[in-house]
């Protein structure tokens, strides 16, 4: 069976007309018929209502004096109503009083419950319930049932009325129809010829003839205005072909400028990997030509290459491959290696890949950077490490250095037991001093930094550098005498300074020559780019370089971690490069090596300018005579073995002493306490209060406390970026009985120029760090 669409525009315009018709004839039966439903509906509402309204009124006596045979009679005056069938009277109560019934056998009728006002059609019947009311209150209800027969017949013979005028309508649209389709069609046909006739010959100048001017002359003067523009397109198109061919001639020039020219090296393969073309920078990176190469396959490009994400697309694929991004290690021409970032893609026309982009990179300087940031990185984290090793370690040394002090006086001298108790205390000297190496490298040793010059430094130290690096070795000072100063702990940067000179003289076991220089240096934007960690600015440099073995360039990331050494065993700590490592960035500073194998190394310090002019040295007074004392001490140390140990030895000097575990203990001992206390001695990390907030929080109820902080490491509760701030005094863990004493008396005597800091290594040489690597530093 045909679908509409497929009739002819005369049958579509017969049915067209003949379903309008019926659907216009529809629509007016249904408007017509519902609009008389509710007009007769409307008349019978408000004939029964008029009704009721008059047999209410009558029956208010009635009702009022119980009359129900009155009542009766009252409704039997609906008789007069052919449609009414049934009709009653209910009291206020809801009980009838009074019915009628148009039907004598319906004598058992039985009346329907009272409702409020309203009107319903319930089947062929109308409903209706009023109130009757006197003086405005309700005395009852009436209902009144009325017969709607005669409404269906009255709709009965309008739809066959209507059904008459559709037959008729329809035949009248038929002949119309008729006449209509062929004014219409017949045009339209000959238009359709025409447009076939352009179709199949191509011939653009035939035009339709027009008939008149209704709305099928609008349609072919339309259909000739399209045939002009289609013509005067298809001319503009054969232009255009020609100018587009121009232009693609003049793309593929711009694409191929664009590949030619550009930074980055580009290779393109067919489907088969074989090359196709590459560009100048292709050839700088690998030194390769493309005229030997075009043609080949592209592990002619790279020999050496196992295997070759190149080679990964399949020929005459018919889906796009993963697109593949690397970093790759490739072997030039001329034996050397470049780092190249590899992006490789398919080249594909509708799905199929023809072929493959491949676009390379060289980052191999980004690669030494990179390295180098990772080295930075790592450095940092293990010092985080070392730090907390050494702060724990500090605490234990000091118990065993403290308690071997007390045994040695009760030993007798040139004894056994006293000799072996001295090579405890020396073996506890040595793990102090490496535990302070471990501080440094760490970059957790409080510093205590003055204005100086470096020529000065290395002048002061030029006569004990040549017993520490032997007479084989020539020392060769190259000082400039303008350099600027620096503002630096001089101690640090003569441990630098040896470390420095002991690591080269190893580097030079037949002699050699050792070299320092002073200089003034600037750091900038592109040295800092290949150098990170460093940072643009003016600085003051101290070079140490040797005429050495020199650094393998495989060990050179790993010179400045700790315990790292190309020594044998028992022959270096692996701790003085570290320590240099350390120092230098506690300072602000920056360290670089530079140095190749049998070539000697050059270490250079990099320290920040410091621009003010250098303060006068302050000479200090002579140590107090007496260290003995009678003052009240407030101890405070949650290390209980240690705490221990400083209450033995302030009680042995004559010192009262109050003890604390930690912050909160020590508020309640001091609180209970009623004379003065003359000095707080506390710990700077504690659980709860830290010591700091311990001394704030003491000093209202104690104005004339002194205090003196125990720590190990820097602090920021006590220092800021490793320097001891202004007023503070600390007692640098481990320390002994001597250094203990002596810096309570001067703190209680009131010195003002005594030192800011004990520590027990101030009291020795400098401990120079075993050698690490040779000629590394």
């Amino acid at each position: 069976m045909r679908s509409h669409m497929d009739l002819s525009i005369r049958h579509k315009l017969q049915l067209l007309v003949m379903a309008s018709s019926a659907a216009a004839l529809l629509v007016a039966s249904f408007v017509f018929a519902f609009f008389d439903r509710s007009t007769f509906l409307q008349a019978k509402t408000q004939d029964l209502t008029v009704a009721a309204s008059m047999v209410g009124s009558n029956s208010t006596a009635a009702l009022s004096f119980g009359d129900a045979k009155s009542a009766g009679e009252i409704l039997s005056a609906l008789q007069a109503k052919q449609n009414v069938i049934n009709a009653c009277i209910y009291k206020k109560d809801g009980q009838v009083f009074a019915s009628y019934s148009r039907d004598a056998a319906h004598g058992d009728y039985s009346a329907p419950p009272p409702q409020t006002q309203s009107t319903t059609i319930v089947k062929d019947h109308m409903l209706l319930f009023q109130p009757i009311t006197l003086n405005g209150n309700s005395i009852g209800t009436i209902f009144i049932e009325a017969d709607l027969t005669d409404l269906r017949a009255r709709l009965t013979r309008f739809l066959e009325i209507d059904s008459l005028v559709l037959l008729a309508s329809l035949a009248v649209a038929f002949l119309l129809s008729t006449r209509l389709q062929r004014v219409i069609s017949d045009p339209i046909r000959e238009l359709a010829d025409t447009a076939l006739s352009v179709y199949t010959e191509e011939n653009y100048s035939v035009r339709a003839t027009k008939r008149g001017d209704d709305e099928i002359g609008l349609l072919y003067d339309q259909f000739n205005n399209m045939l002009d523009r289609i013509q005067q397109r298809d001319i503009a198109l054969q232009e255009a072909h020609i100018e587009l061919e121009d232009r693609v001639v003049e793309r593929t020039s711009y694409l191929n400028a664009l590949i030619e020219n550009s930074p980055l090296a580009i290779l393109v393969l067919d489907s088969g990997q074989k090359v196709q073309l590459y560009n100048p920078a292709f050839e700088n990176l690998f030194q390769c030509a493309q005229k030997e190469d075009i043609g080949k396959a592209v592990v002619a490009l790279f020999p050496n290459e196992k295997t070759l994400p190149e080679m990964s697309a399949e020929p005459g694929a018919t889906s796009e491959k993963t697109r593949v991004s690397l970093i790759a290690h490739r072997k030039r021409k001329d034996g050397s290696y470049v780092d190249v970032e590899l992006h490789l893609v398919p080249l594909t026309v509708n799905g199929r890949v023809l072929g493959s982009l491949g676009i390379y990179q060289d980052v191999t300087e980004r690669r030494v950077l990179e390295r180098q940031l990772q080295m930075a990185q790592k450095m940092e984290a293990v010092g985080r490490l070392s730090g907390g090793i050494a702060h724990d370690f500090n605490n234990l040394l000091g118990v065993i250095l403290g308690y071997i002090q007390v045994i040695k006086r009760t030993l007798e001298s040139g004894t056994s037991l006293h000799e072996y108790a001295e090579e405890i205390e020396k073996a506890s000297q040595r793990a102090v001093a490496l535990t302070r190496q471990l501080l440094a490298f760490s970059r957790q040793q409080v510093l205590e930094p003055v204005i100086l010059n470096l020529n000065t430094l290395v002048t002061d130290m030029e006569k004990m550098l040549p017993r520490l690096i032997g007479e084989d070795i020539e020392l060769k000072l190259i000082l400039d005498p303008a350099i600027s100063q620096v503002k630096a702990d001089p101690g640090q940067l003569e441990q630098v300074l040896m470390n420095l000179a002991v690591n080269a003289r190893d580097a030079m076991p037949d002699g050699g020559k050792l070299t320092i220089r002073t200089a003034d240096a600037e750091i900038d934007v592109a040295f800092s780019r290949e150098h990170p960690g460093s940072i643009p600015g003016k600085y003051v440099t101290l070079s140490v370089q040797d005429s050495g073995t020199g650094i393998d360039p495989e060990i050179q990331a790993q010179i400045f971690e700790p315990f790292f050494t190309t020594k044998g065993r028992d022959k270096g700590t692996g701790l003085g490069l570290a320590t240099v490592y350390g120092v230098v960035k506690q300072s602000n500073g920056y360290i670089t090596v530079d140095s190749e194998k049998d070539k000697g190394a050059m270490f250079t310090v990099y320290l920040p300018r410091f621009e003010q002019p250098a303060l006068a040295p302050i000479k200090s007074k002579a140590e107090p005579a007496a260290v003995r004392g009678s003052e009240t001490i407030l101890l405070v140390e949650d290390a209980e073995p240690l705490r221990m140990l400083a209450q033995l030895f302030l009680k042995e000097n004559g010192y009262q002493v109050l003890m604390a575990a930690d912050g909160s203990e020590a508020q309640r001992v001091a609180a209970e306490f009623t004379g003065p206390i003359h000095l707080l001695l506390t710990d700077v990390v504690m659980p709860g209060i830290n010591g700091r907030v311990l001394a704030e929080r003491l000093a209202p109820s104690h104005p004339g406390m002194k205090v003196l902080y125990m720590s190990g490491y820097t602090d920021s509760f006590i220092a800021g970026h490793g320097v001891l701030e202004a007023g503070t005094h600390l007692l640098r863990k481990p320390f002994t009985e001597e250094i203990l004493v002596r810096k309570l008396r001067e703190l209680l005597d009131g010195s003002s120029v005594t030192n800011k800091t004990e520590s027990l290594t101030g009291t020795e040489f400098p401990v120079v760090a075993g050698t690490d690597v040779k000629s590394d530093g």
